[in-house]
């Protein structure tokens, strides 16, 4: 292989260095108020509720913890006799409250030693970052302070001679709590220098694709022998296949050369040499301005889904490599971190998507939202009726399916933005909901409507989603008709039927239904003639007293006793009179 693609083989495994999990803050947030009240529902001996009793509320604050990281714990890099090695180092708050982390680097062999701030966090010392700090600035929980530690290393220095610094951060809390990072500087005549960073700059959200470049040169005055770069995919990610390309520093991911995942000639692979990691064998890198003396190496990872917000992804590359055929102490790239952004999610389901509802029924829909996104989310929900009913979104707590008992309780405003809401829901968290309305008495039969409920996240407002239900109402619609017979005109002394027949024709049951025919003048009531049925064919005679038979003669009129007609039900009274 040439120098010059064995160089950009190491540069490019040099990203792929080894994942180091990034800390969090211990536990629920320090001054986190924490309310417990109990209750309790009865009834008497007679089965009635009586008003709900409470207990008093107990109250505990949490307290603060300290807590302390220095990533990565330990680094080794090498320099030339004269020169000046930096270590790039995150200190991260991992208490449960805000904190300040006192800074101090001790030299084994007293080399002059400086903490720099990393302003722009990408653990490179560039133009500008001349602030040398001794202590971190009020950090957050789980809140980091990116530093360089720079050691200059004495002129003459013996070649191979190693000296370690001990980077330790102190909580100023708890003066108690502190962490350290060491890193070991070898003194070399080649002089590998791997810096690591990410090219793009994406929301860092699952499913982002991130490009990580790694660069490095040897600007010593030796050959850096038989130099093999491996990269470990961090945690949480996942290798995009084809992606790892070479080019010249300075280029671009779109300019450098192609390589393959295989085990081939072009010097790279990935989870053949080293399983799960980019290797890379550079072969022999001459100093520099030789062209195999530098070159950029690019991959690129996709964020695994579900990931929770928060979470740290951090990776260094490792680089081991020989002078004049002594084996020298792995190297580390500078580390390039990120968290792992909010990416919000909104689900609504339910079982049932369509219902029939009498009018003055209270008609109720199942409702579950859950919070599919990788954090904590507050979500909004707002519906569209299309017959103008106004709906209640009750939380289910018991799971009965009825609204408004054993704890149920209406959603409200919880965030003040004007929009009921679930209140806070953590990752994969759902809320039963019952969705209710009032249909109004008379509301006609086989009217329909369409409900649509629509959740917004609160964290990105382009995330929601929707559930519609459609309702039809069934009512009851009756037709009433009568005749006489015989027909046409009759003498005096004519007895004449009469029959009433009344048809539900609506889609809903007609119930307590009357029917009463008054006795017309000039005719005289035939007593004992009243017969009632579904069908001519099936009519049953009844008594002219009210006793429950269905029909009887009152006060000059024929009446039945409230009736109940199902759809397309029927209901025929017969009786006669004689024409005075």
């Amino acid at each position: 292989m040439k120098n010059l693609s064995r160089l950009t083989v190491f540069l490019a495994l040099i990203g792929l260095a080894a994942f180091s999990p990034a800390a969090f803050a211990l536990g629920t947030a320090a001054g986190t108020t924490i309310s417990n009240q109990a209750q309790a529902d009865y009834k008497d001996a007679n089965g009635n509720a009586l008003p709900t009793v409470y207990s008093n509320t107990v109250t505990t604050i949490v307290s603060q913890v300290a807590g302390v990281d220095v990533s990565p714990a330990t680094s080794s890099a090498a320099g030339a006799q004269g020169t000046t090695v930096s270590f790039a180092s995150v200190i991260t708050n991992t208490g449960n409250g805000p904190d300040t982390m006192s800074l101090a680097a001790v030299n084994a062999n007293a080399w002059t030693t400086r903490i720099y701030l990393d302003t722009n966090g990408n653990g490179i010392r560039d133009a500008g970052e001349d602030t040398i700090v001794a202590s971190t600035t009020l950090l957050p929980a789980d809140a980091s302070y990116h530093v360089i530690v720079e050691v200059d290393i004495p002129a003459q220095t013996a070649v191979h001679t190693s000296n370690a610094t001990t980077l330790t951060a102190t909580s100023q809390f708890n003066n108690t709590v502190s962490d350290a990072g060491v890193y070991t500087l070898t003194v070399q005549d080649a002089v590998l220098t791997v810096n690591k960073f990410i090219v793009d700059t994406p929301t860092y959200r699952p499913g982002d694709v991130v490009t990580y470049a790694i660069e490095g040169t040897n600007t010593g005055t030796a050959v850096a022998q038989s130099v093999v770069v491996t990269d470990a995919i961090p945690a949480n990610t996942t290798f995009v296949p084809g992606s790892i390309r070479f080019g010249a520093i300075g280029g671009t991911y779109a300019t450098a050369t192609p390589k393959t995942d295989a085990n081939d000639a072009d010097g790279a692979d990935f989870n053949i040499t080293n399983p799960g990691k980019v290797t890379m064998t550079w072969g022999d890198a001459q100093p520099m301005p030789d062209p195999s003396g530098s070159g950029r190496i690019y991959f690129r990872v996709t964020i695994n889904a579900n990931v929770p917000l928060g979470t740290g992804v951090a990776n260094v590359a490792q680089i081991d490599y020989k002078i004049e055929g002594n084996a020298q102490p792995p190297l580390q790239s500078t580390s390039s971190s990120f968290n792992v952004a909010n990416l919000a999610g909104v689900d609504l389901s339910t079982t049932v998507t369509a219902k029939s509802a009498n009018p003055g029924d209270i008609l109720t829909y199942p409702l579950l939202v859950t919070n599919t996104g990788n954090g904590p989310d507050v979500i909004d929900l707002t519906y569209t009726s299309s017959t103008g009913l106004t709906w209640a979104l009750w939380v289910d707590m018991n799971g009965d399916g009825i609204a408004g008992n054993d704890g149920d309780y209406e959603l409200t405003d919880t965030d003040s933005d004007g929009i009921i809401d679930t209140g806070n829901l953590s990752q994969f968290q759902s809320l039963a909901l019952l969705v209710t309305t009032n249909i109004a008495p008379g509301t006609p039969d086989k009217s329909t409507g369409t409900l649509t409920i629509t959740g917004t996240s609160s964290t990105d407002t382009n995330v929601k989603d929707s559930q519609s239900y459609n309702t039809t109402i069934t009512a009851p619609v009756f037709t009433l008709a009568k005749e006489a017979s015989p027909t046409g005109n009759q003498p005096p002394g004519t007895v004449l039927t009469y029959t009433v027949t009344a048809t539900n024709i609506g889609t809903g049951v007609g119930t307590s239904i009357v029917i009463s025919d008054i006795i017309p003048q000039f005719t005289t009531y035939v007593p004992g003639s009243i017969k009632t049925g579904a069908t001519l064919a099936t009519l049953v005679a009844r008594t002219d007293v009210n006793d429950g038979d269905g029909a009887h003669y009152e006060n000059g009129a024929v009446v039945t006793n409230g009736a109940a007609l199902g759809a397309g039900g029927i209901l025929i009274v017969q009786f006669q009179v004689t024409i005075d």
